[in-house]
This record gives C-alpha cells, structure tokens and sequence, in this order.
C-alpha cells in the first residue's frame, strides 16, 4: 500500500494503515499544493475548518517533498492549538489526548515531510496501531495498490462514512471528511476499531 505524507492524516489515510500489516510513504515525490501534506481538516461549530502548516517560499509543485520547508515567522502551532481547543475542548476524549498532541505540534522540525512522519509515528504508538512504516528508496510507478493523491480535500467526499458521535453533531448534523484528529478526541481508544471496519474506495 503506497501512501503520500500528510499532516495529522485524514480518517481514510488511517484506515488504509490501520487495515494493513505494512504500508510505504511515498519519500521522492513533488510537493503538490491543495493537498493534505500540510493541511488537516477539523469539525467546528461552523463545520469543516482547514488547518495549514505555513511553508517557506519557492516551494511548488517542481519541489521535492523532503525540501519543502516549514515557515516558523509566525505561531501557527498556537493557532492550530486554539482552533483545536475551540473544536474539540468538550469532546470526551479531549483531556487525555491534548498534551500529547500539543507536544508533537510544537516539536519543531525544519522539513514538512519530517514533520508529518515524527506526528505519524506517534499516532500509531498512541493509539496502539502496530502496522509498519517504510519509505520509497526513489519515486515509484508501478506499485498495484497505489493510493497516493486518492484521498485530497476534493476527492475525499467520494469516500464512505460509518457515523460516530461529533461534539457539534446536534447543530450542524454528522460530518464525515475530517482528520484523524476528530476520531481521537471523539472516540478515544476506540479509535482503532472504527479504522479498522471502514470500507476504502479508490475514487
């Protein structure tokens, strides 16, 4: 299973992980933009809300993923936590995970692509998820069940949801095309079960 990076990942990238015994992140791709490398989609009062990591300029479509670096002028990492707060501060499960997350939020490191695997890592070791992580050694064509790009904030709609019960669910109905972020503050350890009986489609 081939993967591309990205940032707190969406509910589908986790699924395909949490299914599977191995998976490989794609390393010698371009930075594509409008993508979730950088960006993770939260559920507000208001409904989805993206939160993007600011990167430095030059960087576009022709930029290796690994050279993509990250722009610390301003403090998005407190930002990020606020709107976090905002989202998720009386989910059940908010209290037991915010330190953690806050931790891997601020850790600073120079590469987006860094970045999103260090907060990877620990996801998997939070949430008791064993499958196995390796990366590509060049950029790869010929992989069969190849979902890079399968899951972006346009595409993701196509894919199916089980409902679960959201902190704003009563006023803006079920939403279903978040980030891992929504599953873990709303269910918890039950978080890895849920990926585990989601149906993934290739869109």
């Amino acid at each position: 299973m081939l993967l591309e990076s990205q940032y707190f990942p969406s509910i589908p990238f986790c699924a395909i992980v949490a299914q599977n015994e191995k998976i490989t992140i794609e390393a010698f791709e371009h930075y594509q933009k409008r993508s979730y490398r950088n960006r993770t989609d939260i559920v507000t009062a208001q409904g989805i809300q993206a939160l993007s990591i600011p990167l430095n300029k030059g960087k576009n479509s022709q930029t290796p993923i690994q050279s993509v670096q990250i722009n610390y002028d301003t403090d998005w990492q407190t930002q990020h936590l606020r709107s976090i707060k905002a989202a998720y501060g009386n989910a059940p499960f908010y209290i037991h995970y915010i330190d953690y997350i806050e931790q891997w939020i601020r850790k600073e490191e120079t590469s987006l692509f860094k970045k999103n695997q260090y907060i990877l890592k620990k996801l998997l070791k939070a949430l008791k998820i064993k499958t196995t992580i390796s990366f590509t050694n060049e950029y790869t064509t010929d992989q069969v069940e190849d979902y890079r790009n399968k899951f972006t904030p346009k595409s993701i709609k196509n894919t199916t949801p089980i409902t679960y019960h959201q902190v704003f669910e009563d006023k803006i109905g079920f939403t279903p095309y978040a980030s891992i972020l929504d599953l873990v503050f709303n269910l918890g350890p039950s978080t890895y079960q849920y990926l585990k009986n989601i149906p993934i489609e290739q869109s």
